[in-house]
């Protein structure tokens, strides 16, 4: 792969933050790959062959960004953490992006919500009829993975 993957990493981190992406697993790989491509990243491969190397690496830097994000949420909440504020936690997270990133209220909600979920220990399992569908779902998902 020719790709400079360094300029996928903040993709992925973005996207795990956006509070319009649905999920977490599955097909976020060919996502990034779409927004990467929109987004005039140079060197994107045309190959088969090489576009199933670039997505088993991404599926590998997406579970990594995920432990990442739930560790750095996770850590926020123990008690005198000064991420324990949710605009420094934010601030925190989107520092990875670059300048051209800023934080917004849904933005800031999201990652509210990943925390309180994380700190219940609630699942998408603890919620059998939001996994046929709701905004729920997209939340929770990530705390399952």
């Amino acid at each position: 792969m020719h790709l400079d993957q360094k300029l996928l990493r903040p993709i992925i981190h973005a996207a795990l933050l956006m509070p319009n992406i649905k999920y977490y697993s599955g097909n976020l790989s060919s996502t990034i790959m779409t927004v990467a491509e929109t987004s005039n990243v140079k060197q994107m491969p045309n190959d088969d062959e090489e576009r199933d190397a670039l997505a088993s690496w991404l599926n590998k830097e997406i579970n990594n960004a995920r432990y990442q994000l739930k560790k750095t949420i996770a850590e926020s909440l123990t008690p005198g953490n000064e991420l324990k504020n949710i605009a420094v936690l934010t601030d925190r997270l989107i520092s990875k992006l670059g300048k051209q990133f800023n934080a917004t209220l849904s933005i800031y909600l999201r990652v509210a919500f990943i925390g309180l979920i994380g700190c219940t220990g609630i699942s998408a399992e603890n919620f059998p009829e939001l996994e046929r569908s709701g905004p729920v779902v997209p939340f929770l998902d990530i705390i399952r993975h």
